[in-house]
């Protein structure tokens, strides 16, 4: 388990800090958490009194509110009142999971487990998702050459001469490259929470402009309404 640190200096700058990396080693409850936890920060003398935020996951065993660790250090009179938050990237990781694209990341997986892959193509990890933006881009991006790679090994995949199917994998490759670099911008270090929640507030704005293009897209079929979406542009 990572324990950070963020802090203000006297002169009114950011800063944050690894603490320390502990072992869980039996259990992985809301008490060996909070246990945990304490012997970091008794260990780097931090100010329990100034505590005025803790960060998480949305695991229950971090935000449960009886047994979780944040019900823990609530029930705990020895620390102040505090505003839970939970992870933003982990926000966004749990909404990305639930888009019913299965098909096409199932179909993608199995082209890219053959044995014989091309070099130079990623693989889709379930666990690491977003690994699945770059996977996809270099599968659109090398489509044609995985087409003849696949008649050489007399392999078929009929679906990637379905056009309802292409067009799937590549709305889906154009979302996937955005919510990457969304992302990526809620990563680093010596961000505030009001600049991360400006970031995903920006984010939501743009969502809503994508559904506007394709609720419009038959009055208007031009390319310059794809300019957001690259590979469907192409």
């Amino acid at each position: 388990m990572a324990v950070f640190v963020g802090y203000v200096t006297s002169d009114v700058i950011v800063k944050e800090e690894l603490l320390d990396l502990v072992e869980l080693k039996d259990t992985f409850c809301g008490v060996d958490i909070k246990e945990a936890l304490e012997t970091v920060l008794v260990k780097a003398n931090e100010p329990i009194n100034k505590l005025v935020s803790v960060a998480t996951d949305g695991a229950p065993a971090m935000v449960g509110k009886h047994v979780g660790l944040i019900g823990l250090l609530k029930s705990d009179p020895k620390y102040p009142e505090f505003i839970p938050v939970h992870c933003s990237i982990h926000r966004e990781h749990l909404v990305a999971k639930h888009f019913n694209f299965s098909i096409v990341l199932k179909s993608v997986s199995e082209i890219l487990d053959l044995a014989d892959k091309p070099n130079d193509l990623s693989f889709y990890c379930a666990v690491r998702w977003l690994s699945s933006s770059d996977a996809l881009y270099k599968f659109v991006e090398l489509l044609e050459t995985i087409k003849h790679f696949l008649i050489e090994k007399k392999k078929t995949f009929k679906i990637l001469d379905d056009m309802n199917f292409l067009q799937d994998l590549l709305f889906l490759t154009d979302i996937m490259q955005h919510l990457q670099r969304l992302n990526l911008s809620l990563q680093g270090k010596e961000k505030i929470i009001s600049d991360l929640a400006q970031t995903i507030f920006s984010f939501q704005k743009k969502l809503f402009f994508f559904r506007k293009i394709f609720k419009d897209l038959t009055l208007d079929l031009t390319l310059k309404t794809f300019n957001q979406f690259p590979q469907m542009k192409r």
